[in-house]
């Protein structure tokens, strides 16, 4: 599937902006566990984190905008925890059963870890083209780095 052209969430690079994006990223997550997918709005997340409702606006166009970055966040984190058990020293040092192993066990620990944004994100994805495009760019990220690993554990 061909990943869309639509610019995924990026966060900023001035150290106050990082901070104010950080703090509303985990105040979004913070309402997710607590109210779910319908309580997750820009008023609650500001007020959660500690900002004007204006400042949200500053940060993510919408809800789907925030909730595209926190998914994207945590698939990468999730990818992280992957491609850390297919290292090459893992498929040197167990073999190849171990590691795939090592991978399924970090899926599943990032996915219980995180369900509820991953939740969230999935539930909305019928309806939101960018999220969507984080999760096929994600997609395809992931199934490259497996198809790497694979080719080293067939390589003679």
């Amino acid at each position: 599937m061909k990943v869309s052209s639509i610019p995924l969430p990026q966060p900023p690079s001035g150290r106050k902006a990082l901070a104010t994006y950080e703090s509303l990223l985990a105040a979004a997550e913070r309402v997710l566990a607590a109210d779910g997918l319908p309580g997750l709005n820009s008023t609650v997340v500001a007020a959660q984190a500690g900002v004007a409702t204006g400042t949200f606006y500053t940060y993510f166009a919408d809800k789907d905008a925030l909730l595209a970055a926190l998914f994207a966040r945590r698939l990468d984190d999730i990818s992280a925890a992957v491609e850390a058990a297919l290292a090459g020293e893992a498929l040197t040092a167990g073999g190849l059963e171990p590691a795939l192993r090592g991978a399924v066990r970090a899926v599943l620990q990032g996915y219980r870890a995180h369900a509820t944004v991953i939740r969230a994100a999935l539930a909305r994805i019928p309806d939101s083209p960018l999220l969507r495009a984080v999760y096929w760019e994600r997609h395809q990220r992931a199934s490259a780095e497996v198809g790497r690993f694979l080719r080293r554990g067939a390589a003679p």
